[in-house]
């Protein structure tokens, strides 16, 4: 793992130790079929990743980019979660709910 790059990211990290879920990998290259994609944080061994979106994932470039990026990591069999920065503000129990959602928490043994 590289690494938290941002506050943001951060606070998610603190917010999965609260809730008892598995240390992610951190800001690293998930390979898929044409390279590799950055990802904010990932458990490779359940092909998950999430992203999180910061007021500035609002802009005309990103709503074209995120799109692109996240149909790479799904062609490569990554599932992938948007965290937009306001649902921070709910704490560890929006998390879990978010990832228990997404059917995601099966990666508590990873």
């Amino acid at each position: 793992s590289a690494g938290t790059r941002s506050r943001l990211e951060d606070r998610f990290l603190r917010l999965l130790f609260a809730a008892g879920l598995p240390e992610p990998d951190v800001n690293i290259d998930v390979p898929v079929l044409d390279g590799a994609v950055r990802v904010d944080f990932s458990w490779r061994a359940a092909r998950m990743c999430v992203e999180l979106d910061a007021p500035g994932h609002d802009r005309p470039a990103n709503r074209v980019d995120d799109p692109r990026r996240d149909e790479r990591l799904r062609a490569a069999g990554f599932e992938v979660l948007r965290v937009p920065d306001d649902w921070m503000e709910h704490g560890v129990e929006r998390i879990r709910e978010l990832l228990d959602h997404a059917g995601q928490l099966r990666f508590m043994d990873v």
